[in-house]
């Protein structure tokens, strides 16, 4: 009787235990099967409802991560949705962190309900625009010529550009009405020049309001520097052949008379006895002018001759 009694209360146990581990079975079965469903119900794609307030969102480069977020209602049975991702695309690149400048598409996805469109049928897209700069241009406008080489000085004033940025953003060129685009270097000969920026950098851009010359001088002169032309004074014997001289003075340092394009010149046409006023003239330079100033021609009878 007792060997049976405790068979009995070891089946007993068994019995309990099996039950026990039924029991949690079903349960973790049922309670799966109640998540799934609810969130099934909770994402049912027909109850979604995304509103853009513009399917292209425009923001100007700031060197932060721009976001279509802000540009849109999204609604999951009429209340406020959150969980949602967005993808941007430029070209056949998904961008993680779009931030430079470029036309992006935009892609909104809830597990597997997608929207690229808005409800007009157009692609939703966030542009991002290049940044105008705000160039200074100072220093003076005007110099005479001097053989060495002129500039303006060009500043970009945005406070967010290192100075070692501004280097690879903007370059500028002198561009002459006589000597055309000097590309890399600084002028030097006499010309009228104009400023022509570059912007080497995509995010950023000129536009109408960006460039703003000091004291409104506009572009960069080089003004020619003056030659002065002396007809040497001549005494001459009547009947003897001369050529009358000139001193020239005036040219910038490291230059002389082989920069003219012409040299000056006098004719000698006066032969008769007399006092006669003479003048250099017809002299040609690219970066210089010339003042002629007369000088005395004296043909005499007498046997002097000379220079004085």
């Amino acid at each position: 009787m007792r060997l049976k009694r405790k068979t009995l209360v070891g089946i007993y146990f068994l019995a309990i235990i099996l039950l026990f581990f039924l029991f949690v079975f079903f349960n973790n079965n049922i309670s799966k099967t109640k998540s799934y469903v609810y969130a099934q119900e909770n994402f049912d794609p027909n109850k979604f409802e995304l509103i853009a307030a513009n399917p292209r969102k425009e923001v100007t480069y700031s060197k932060n991560v721009a976001s279509y977020e802000g540009n849109y209602a999204l609604t999951y049975d009429q209340d406020t949705f959150n969980g949602e991702t967005i993808i941007y695309k430029l070209g056949d690149e998904i961008v993680e962190n779009p931030i430079n400048v470029g036309l992006y598409k935009v892609i909104i996805t809830v597990e597997d309900k997608v929207w690229e469109k808005d409800d007009n049928g157009h692609d939703l897209e966030l542009l991002i625009k290049p940044k105008p700069l705000s160039i200074m241009v100072s220093g003076a406008n005007k110099y005479k010529y001097t053989g060495t080489k002129k500039e303006r000085i060009v500043s970009i004033l945005d406070e967010n550009i290192s100075d070692l940025e501004k280097e690879s953003i903007l370059s500028y060129n002198y561009v002459g009405e006589k000597y055309g685009d000097l590309e890399n270097e600084r002028p030097i000969n006499v010309d009228k020049y104009n400023l022509v920026f570059n912007v080497k950098d995509t995010n950023y851009c000129i536009d109408d309001e960006s460039i703003k010359y000091e004291n409104d001088l506009i572009g960069l002169e080089i003004l020619h520097e003056k030659l002065e032309v002396i007809a040497d004074n001549l005494i001459v014997k009547y009947g003897v052949e001369y050529k009358p001289t000139y001193t020239i003075s005036g040219f910038v340092e490291g230059e002389d008379e082989n920069v003219l394009i012409k040299k000056p010149e006098i004719e000698a046409v006066f032969t008769k006895p007399g006092q006669y006023q003479i003048k250099a003239q017809n002299g040609e330079a690219a970066n210089y002018t010339f003042e002629y100033i007369e000088g005395n021609l004296t043909i005499n009878n007498y046997m002097l001759e000379g220079k004085i």
